[in-house]
């Protein structure tokens, strides 16, 4: 068909029309194509017999709604998309789509832009490299020993210096912040021991650079399976004059704690430089009990101190006793005890007086623990050792017996005196 222009005149009425015989067409073989009006003060267009623009009484436009609720209204039952873009120099586009409930927002060259406030300042921007940044429009780096990063989320606050995790429930549920490692881009591959599963550094600015200062380590301790995932804590400080952390403390999966040693021989482990440091202090403001010591739910010892003194306790109360007779015939299980010169292999220049563990059980077992000639399970000696202190009743035991018999000797002698 040929073009036809055509002037609608002022005043010249024209049916409704619907959007399946919209009123004005512009193709007489498209004549479900065009504008009509589907109510009063109303103005449509639609395609194929299909409303797709709506204008109301007040204004508003729909976009696949008849019925638009805002200024600018778009629905539809598929995909929902806006797409804005520029051609020519430096192009790039913007784009909202909704795809499977998914909203996407895309810019292809500096990243996308948060703004709130009446005079709309940026809060926050996802920048050409994926870099979730909060507060700042630019990213900073850190130095993590001698590693630069560039971390893959960021927030700055000029304020309090603060973040916040909130939970908001009435329930025993923590605020939980989460974070999961994997060997793989998803679950599946599992993790290693000695693994790292967290790090958690604090830096400050050392007129260049972040540089840490201290850190949080979790990581794998130990083979991990379905369902287990031993884990351990290591705490770490950068000394005056370092350049990065030094470990200080850990806490192993099996609850042990190390303290200035990667190893843990005990429940608790204390590793230390007695040239630079002492390895345990207790201080007491005043007059009292610095420790305790518990078997179970009971006290059987302490350490105590006064101003200028300290008393190592253990449990003699006459109410925790029973059967209490009389020590006797010390004198002759004294005279049973070796005492020794000798010196340890560790210190072959310093010579001492003492006893051999095995030989004073025999004579006062309950000074000495462990078993002559122990060993562990991987052959290696578990050695005996002595508290001297329970030699100390025999010994007054015996001196007592000695001083009553000096007594006895002494009156004999008085008696045989003219």
């Amino acid at each position: 068909m040929a073009e036809v222009n055509f002037v609608i005149k002022k005043g010249l009425t024209v049916p409704k029309g619907s959007a399946s015989t919209p009123a004005i067409i512009f193709d007489a073989s498209d004549p479900n194509t065009g504008i009509y009006s589907p109510a009063a003060d109303e103005l449509a267009i639609s395609t194929n017999g299909t409303g797709r623009l709506f204008v109301d009484a007040s204004g508003n436009v729909g976009v696949g709604t008849a019925s638009p609720s805002s200024l600018l209204d778009l629905e539809n039952d598929g995909p929902l998309g806006i797409r804005l873009k520029r051609i020519g120099a430096n192009p790039s586009s913007c784009s909202i789509n909704n795809a499977g409930n998914l909203l996407v927002l895309s810019h292809n060259v500096s990243g996308i832009q948060f703004d709130t406030g009446s005079t709309p300042t940026e809060r926050a921007r996802i920048d050409g490299s994926g870099r979730l940044l909060v507060g700042t429009s630019t990213a900073l780096t850190t130095r993590l020993i001698t590693t630069t990063l560039t971390p893959s989320f960021q927030v700055k606050e000029g304020g309090g210096g603060s973040a916040l995790f909130f939970c908001g429930i009435n329930a025993a549920t923590p605020a939980t912040v989460f974070a999961a490692k994997s060997r793989g881009t998803s679950y599946g591959t599992i993790v290693q021991n000695n693994d790292g599963l967290l790090r958690i550094s604090a830096a400050g600015d050392d007129g260049v650079q972040a540089t840490e200062a201290a850190r949080i380590d979790v990581a794998v301790d130990g083979t991990p399976g379905a369902d287990d995932m031993p884990g351990r804590l290591v705490f770490s400080t950068t000394a005056d004059g370092a350049s990065s952390p030094t470990e200080r403390m850990r806490i192993t999966s099996s609850g042990r704690v190390s303290i200035g040693t990667t190893s843990s021989r005990a429940q608790l482990d204390i590793g230390f430089d007695p040239a630079s440091t002492t390895g345990l202090a207790l201080s007491n403001a005043g007059t009292g009990t610095s420790a305790r010591f518990y078997s179970g739910a009971s006290i059987v010892g302490s350490i105590a101190v006064t101003a200028s003194a300290t008393a190592y306790n253990t449990s003699s109360d006459y109410r925790l006793k029973e059967n209490v007779v009389p020590l006797t015939g010390a004198a002759d299980r004294l005279n049973q005890l070796q005492v020794h010169r000798f010196n340890f292999i560790a210190d072959p220049s310093k010579t001492v007086d003492g006893f051999i563990a095995h030989e004073a059980q025999a004579i006062v077992p309950e000074c000495v623990t462990g078993t002559k000639d122990e060993v562990d399970d991987d052959g290696n000696p578990v050695y005996q050792g002595i508290d001297q202190s329970k030699l100390v009743p025999l010994l007054t035991a015996a001196l007592q017996e000695a001083l009553a018999e000096i007594e006895s000797l002494k009156a004999r002698v008085t008696a045989l005196e003219p």
